[in-house]
């Protein structure tokens, strides 16, 4: 979050550091709705299962 907060204005740092909670909550959603997407994905394609699951795992670890 600290590379976040030296990119973005200063009134917009400022609400992320009071609100960071709340912030933190959406992100988690987020993460959960783009691992299932990266995973859906990935299976369509026909990617074997357990090899999808390690994808979308380290997607998800580098991304967020």
């Amino acid at each position: 979050m600290s590379i976040v907060l030296d990119v973005v204005p200063p009134a917009t740092a400022k609400y992320i550091r009071k609100n960071t909670g709340k912030i933190a909550n959406a992100i988690d959603k987020a993460s959960s709705l783009l691992h299932g997407e990266i995973y859906q994905a990935l299976l369509s394609a026909g990617v074997p299962t357990s090899i999808a699951r390690n994808i979308a795992w380290a997607i998800d670890a580098f991304l967020l």
